[in-house]
């Protein structure tokens, strides 16, 4: 008889939490989306993501825990960093990752024959690591998550591209010494803000001036701080967004000088190759060009990067008279060959987060080494 009322009141709990369960989500998301949208997905009647909210809310907000830290951790002062179940990230900040020197050598000679393929062809080529912010913000990391300064897998690559005289320019130590200046990083989002995108920006332009001697005029900018509501992806990653709609988070807007951003022009690059203009209003992704008459130096960058570019973009669009940005994952292998045989750039800047560091297309897909080149001048 004991078994048989547990049981009873196990399927009472259990009607009543999905009974409640439409209303819930009925009520969490009508101030933002009609509630006929439920008839067209049924299915989200039922989601258990408002009830998973509130315990992941309750555990950051009155614990200081995340409930996946595969997804998100949580660190002092609000700050979320993203979790282990990418790229192995904690794992590399604590230099624990595992891996071989075969696996070095192996990263080693991909770069160094896309150096050679570059180099070939008469084209400026630099390889930019931009940081995790658990690298920048190691002191913002929770107690038993220590950054080993000197011994992470970046600065194992760090080292052999050095002694090989490749040009990999690590942007750690230039973010580490601003960090106390102004904020760098989204505390509740993966990514840097405009004003360490502008860090990441000067700190390239400097580096192929002193390795090319290319004399590219850098922009000079002044930052206006803002502060800007909501949370970003780290918090999406908890689904704890909805709670913090009003969380203050430190973004700038930069005023550059000479007026440079006003007649640029726009469009997005086909599969195909093609070049398809829209409007300069349109939102900055990938597979994007832009052409610049009042750009600060009449030379073709090709920018292939991930998430994080999206966020300087901006800067070389003012510098270069043409910037084609593309995804790393996208443009490889014989795309990029043929891309280059196309639309024959002067610079090709190639800029990962660190923890993909050695495992992304780009280098896994290299171009074919007997692919004819057209050089600019002919």
């Amino acid at each position: 008889m004991h078994y048989k009322r547990q049981i009873r009141r196990f399927f009472s709990v259990a009607c009543t939490i999905v009974l409640a369960l439409p209303l819930l989500n009925i009520f969490t998301t009508a101030t933002k989306e009609k509630p006929t949208l439920f008839l067209s997905d049924p299915k989200r009647l039922f989601s258990t993501d408002p009830i998973e909210s509130i315990v992941n809310y309750s555990l950051y907000r009155f614990l200081g825990l995340s409930a996946d830290e595969s997804k998100a951790v949580v660190g002092k002062d609000g700050y979320l960093f993203l979790g282990n179940g990418f790229g192995q990230v904690i794992d590399k900040t604590r230099g624990v990752y595992a891996y071989t020197d075969a696996d070095v050598k192996r990263w080693l000679e991909r770069i160094s024959k896309l150096r050679a393929w570059y180099r070939s062809r008469g084209i400026a080529f630099l390889f930019v690591v931009a940081p995790n912010k658990h690298s920048v913000y190691d002191d913002k990391l929770p107690r038993y998550i220590r950054y080993a300064e000197g011994r992470t897998l970046t600065d194992t690559l760090e080292k052999v591209t050095r002694a090989q005289d490749i040009p990999l320019l690590n942007l750690t130590e230039t973010l580490r010494a601003k960090k106390n200046d102004a904020s760098l990083f989204f505390r509740t989002d993966t990514h840097w803000n405009a004003y360490g995108a502008y860090l990441g920006y000067l700190a390239t332009i400097r580096t192929l001036n002193r390795l090319y001697d290319t004399r590219i005029p850098i922009l000079s900018c002044r930052a206006e701080p803002l502060t800007v509501y909501g949370a970003g992806d780290l918090a999406r990653q908890l689904k704890i967004d909805t709670f913090l709609d009003r969380f203050r988070e430190r973004e700038y807007r930069f005023f550059c000088d000479g007026n440079r951003s006003k007649r640029i022009k726009r469009g997005r690059i086909s599969n195909a190759g093609g070049m398809i203009p829209y409007g300069p209003r349109k939102k900055a992704y990938f597979n994007q060009f832009s052409y610049n008459p009042d750009a600060a130096v009449n030379a073709k960058l090709l920018y292939i990067c991930d998430s994080f570019g999206l966020a300087n973009t901006s800067f070389y669009e003012q510098t270069f008279s043409t910037v084609w940005r593309l995804h790393l994952d996208y443009l490889h292998g014989k795309r990029l060959a043929d891309f280059l045989l196309e639309h024959t750039p002067d610079i090709v800047v190639y800029q990962v987060v660190e923890r993909d560091l050695g495992n992304n297309a780009a280098l896994n897909d290299l171009p074919p080494p007997d692919m004819p080149y057209r050089s600019a001048t002919n």
